[in-house]
């Protein structure tokens, strides 16, 4: 059983603190040096927050929530992007899905980052040729490869998809 407090935060006003609903996100799984697994959820749509540009982590041996503060790129929050491990470099690559600059419409991402969540630092890389939501990604001897998805983005909001 996991067991989340309602107030996991009580008395720390100045934080959120997690675990924040959220949809479009990505969750991975990463074993640190000692073994120890942890969850780490990248982005995603918040009803209270709106389009987050976090990242959470479970940590399964203290069954724990929390908010990493981040350094490194700034970067914009958004939704069905992928997010995958790769055991070679430790570090987590986060590619496309739809990005919000402000409220406006939202634009597809060809984003390619790397998180290492570690250390926590977020580093842009050369973008990918095409922007993509709605796909999933994996690593494969140290090779990310992409399926499926969208490079258009009248899916988001429709019941079909353009051939």
């Amino acid at each position: 059983n996991i067991t989340v407090k309602a107030e996991p935060c009580l008395g720390n006003s100045t934080s959120l603190c997690g675990p924040l609903n959220s949809a479009g996100h990505t969750a991975t799984l990463v074993t640190n040096k000692q073994k120890k697994e942890r969850m780490v959820v990248i982005f995603g749509h918040s009803p209270i927050y709106g389009y987050l540009n976090t990242v959470q982590e479970y940590h399964f041996g203290t069954r724990t929530w929390s908010i990493v503060q981040t350094k490194g790129f700034s970067v914009k929050g958004g939704y069905g992007h992928s997010s995958a491990w790769d055991s070679i470099t430790q570090r987590i690559y986060v590619y496309g899905g739809l990005v919000y600059d402000s409220n406006a419409t939202p634009a597809l991402s060809q984003s390619l980052y790397a998180y290492e969540p570690f250390t926590h630092v977020w580093t842009m890389l050369m973008p990918a040729t095409s922007a993509r939501f709605l796909h999933t990604a994996v690593f494969l001897n140290g090779l990310m490869l992409v399926f499926g998805g969208n490079t258009h983005n009248d899916t988001a909001h429709s019941h079909g998809a353009k051939c």
